[in-house]
């Protein structure tokens, strides 16, 4: 019954945010991030944006605690772990963007302790499946190849596209924020110049849009 779906979804509601508060304490290495996220996933579906920053408040610290924004900590790793490490940042570092436009808060993550770059990683993975280097690819015609990806079917296929696209797009938010919606991104600039950085943004934006299949 409806009220029977109502009270486990209470008692689940419950028993996440009870693991929240002993995870955000102790920390369980990527688990606990994963948990956080999907906490985050949820949230964002209701458009609790106060509740999903202080989630990805947390994802990001333990992220960053774990070091999965530094190049260095990914080295000796398995394929397979430094994939999934790759996608759990990925993850905080989108989350993040989204929710400093969402809320009007400052990022979490500063760009400049950033040592891994996801646009690369995922042309590594496009790569792998067409058995050529990402560098080949991207002077080939790179958009040709994620065309064909997302003509797949499989499930790892649209990831690398979305992942692809959602990074280029999360640059472009990135640079948004600090161009205009910083604090001290529009002091001393008068309407004119604002108005050009308006025009520039909304061009990349739309290029961008373009290149979506």
């Amino acid at each position: 019954t409806i009220e029977q779906l109502q009270q486990m979804k209470q008692g689940q509601l419950l028993n996440s945010i009870y693991y929240f508060h002993m995870v955000s304490i102790i920390g369980d290495g990527l688990k606990s991030i994963q948990g956080i996220l999907l906490m985050t996933v949820y949230n964002f579906s209701l458009y609790l944006t106060k509740v999903s920053y202080m989630l990805v408040s947390n994802a990001v610290r333990l992220a960053q605690d774990m070091g999965l924004h530094k190049r260095e900590m990914y080295y000796g790793l398995s394929d397979s772990e430094r994939d999934k490490r790759r996608m759990v940042w990925y993850s905080c570092y989108n989350f993040d963007k989204i929710l400093c436009f969402r809320s009007g808060k400052p990022p979490i993550i500063n760009e400049m302790d950033v040592t891994i770059d996801d646009e690369k990683f995922f042309q590594t993975k496009l790569g792998a499946v067409f058995s050529k280097a990402a560098e080949e690819m991207v002077n080939e015609n790179l958009l040709m190849y994620l065309n064909k990806m997302c003509e797949d079917e499989k499930t790892e296929s649209f990831s690398i596209c979305f992942g692809y696209f959602m990074t280029q797009l999360t640059r472009l938010e990135t640079k948004a924020y600090a161009k205009l919606f910083s604090n001290t991104s529009l002091t001393g600039k008068s309407l004119d110049s604002v108005m050009v950085i308006i025009r520039e943004l909304t061009e990349q934006l739309v290029n961008w849009r373009a290149t979506v299949p």
